[in-house]
């Protein structure tokens, strides 16, 4: 008899005195899996979900499980960007929004790539 199986036997038992007895009887079965990971995504997802107070493989089971449920993958339409990213995304907006010419114009691809390589 597995564990289980003798602590129901057990509830059973104890329980024959009562009208109405309720078991809940779960199967958690876990597996170990490889996967390819970025070395340093994997560091980066570690560290974060370690300052939220989870582990990397509860963040993984979370989304698989997600991805299982909806059988889709969900992207983030809106991007999120890090407080120095969004500061230079603003002032890039407002220069787009007064018009202000933030590039050279090229007549040709050699004046181009010399700018690019800069």
């Amino acid at each position: 008899m597995w564990h289980s199986q003798k602590t129901i036997a057990h509830i059973l038992e104890k329980a024959s005195c009562c009208k109405t007895l309720y078991i809940v009887y779960t199967t958690y079965m876990k597996i170990i899996t490889s996967i390819k990971l970025d070395k340093n995504i994997k560091s980066e997802a570690t560290e974060l979900a370690k300052d939220l107070g989870l582990s990397l493989s509860s963040v993984i089971n979370a989304t698989l499980k997600q991805f299982v449920s909806e059988r889709r993958v969900v992207f983030s339409s809106t991007p999120l960007f890090n407080d120095k990213t969004r500061k230079e995304f603003l002032l890039m907006k407002a220069d787009v929004e007064n018009g202000k010419d933030i590039s050279k114009s090229f007549t040709n691809t050699k004046d181009l790539k010399k700018e690019l390589m800069r």
